[in-house]
C-alpha cells in the first residue's frame, strides 16, 4: 500500500502499489512520471511458477502363474471278498407228542321228565266266518275321540279326512295304489270284498280279520289286527277307499260304525242308514 502526505501530515492519497492512478476519497490524481518510474521499481515480480511434471508410472509386469499339474489319480484295488461258507444247518429231532388217553365219558342220568297235565281247554264262542277267514267278535269300546280330529260334515269333506286316516294307518300294507302286496295284504282296489259287503268291511277294520282270504280270485292268509280308531276316523277311511280305485263309491257314516262296534254286522242288515 503507497501513502502519500501532504502538508501537515495531510493524507492526500492512497493506493496499491504499481497502479498508475490512485483514487483517494472524491478526488482523481494522476501519478507524475518520476513517481510511474519509482512505482514501476518498486513493482515487485512474481517469482515464477516452476512446472511440476507428474512422476513416472513404472509398468509393473503381471507374476507370472506358475503351472500345477494335478496329481496322477491313484488306483485303488477292491478288496478281495473271502468266500464264507454258509453255516450247516442242525438238525432238530421233532418233540415227541406224548399220547394222553381222552377222559372217559362221564355218564348222565337223563332229566327226570315231569308229568304235566294238559289244561282243560277254553270254551270259545264260535266266530262269525267271513268268506274263509275269521272275525274276532271281541267288543272293542271306540277311542276318545281326538279334541284334534276333524268331524265330516258331508261326504267330500269324509273323503278329505279319510285320505289322511289311510296315509297314517293303511298305506303301509295296502300301497298307495290300493294293490296291496302279493299273498300277504288283500288289494283294496276294486275288491269284491269290500264292495260286497259294507259292514263286512267295517267289522274288520274293528275287530281285525285272520286266516285265508280270498280277494279278486287271489289266495292271501294273513293277519290284519284290530285299528284302534274312533267312529269318525273309521267312517272316513272307509269312504275314502269306497271313493277310490274303482270301487263302488259307498259313503260310510259314524252310525253305522257304531252299531256294527255295539250289535254286529246284522244289526246293519244291508243299509248304511
Amino acid at each position: 500500500m503507497l501513502k502519500v502526505e501532504g502538508p501537515a501530515n495531510t493524507l492526500v492519497y492512497s493506493g496499491n502499489q504499481g497502479d498508475s492512478i490512485y483514487q483517494p476519497k472524491g478526488n482523481t490524481v494522476q501519478a507524475t512520471p518520476q513517481q510511474s518510474q519509482s512505482l514501476a521499481q518498486n513493482k515487485v515480480t512474481p517469482p515464477a511458477q516452476k512446472k511440476v511434471q507428474p512422476p513416472i508410472q513404472k509398468k509393473v509386469a503381471p507374476p507370472i502363474q506358475k503351472k500345477v499339474e494335478a496329481p496322477a489319480p491313484k488306483k485303488v484295488e477292491p478288496p478281495v471278498q473271502k468266500k464264507v461258507a454258509p453255516p450247516a444247518p442242525k438238525k432238530v429231532a421233532p418233540p415227541v407228542q406224548k399220547k394222553v388217553a381222552p377222559p372217559a365219558p362221564k355218564k348222565v342220568a337223563p332229566p327226570v321228565q315231569k308229568k304235566v297235565e294238559a289244561l282243560a281247554p277254553k270254551k270259545v264262542e264260535p266266530s262269525v266266518q267271513k268268506n274263509t277267514a275269521r272275525v274276532v267278535q271281541n267288543k272293542v269300546a271306540p277311542p276318545p275321540l281326538n279334541k284334534d280330529e276333524p268331524i265330516a260334515r258331508n261326504k267330500k269333506e269324509r273323503i278329505k279326512y279319510g285320505k289322511i286316516v289311510y296315509n297314517q294307518v293303511c298305506i303301509t300294507c295296502h300301497q298307495a295304489d290300493g294293490q296291496g302286496i302279493a299273498s300277504a295284504f288283500p288289494p283294496l282296489a276294486k275288491s269284491d270284498y269290500l264292495n260286497d259287503d259294507m259292514p263286512r268291511a267295517v267289522e274288520t277294520v274293528i275287530h281285525g280279520l285272520t286266516g285265508k282270504l280270498t280277494v279278486n280270485g287271489q289266495n292271501f292268509n294273513s293277519i290284519m289286527p284290530p285299528l284302534n280308531l274312533s267312529d269318525e276316523s273309521i267312517a272316513n277311511a272307509l269312504t275314502y277307499v269306497y271313493s277310490k280305485w274303482n270301487n263302488n263309491g259307498t259313503e260310510v257314516t259314524t252310525k253305522v260304525v257304531k252299531t256294527v262296534r255295539d250289535k254286529g254286522v246284522e244289526a246293519v242288515q244291508g243299509t248304511n242308514d
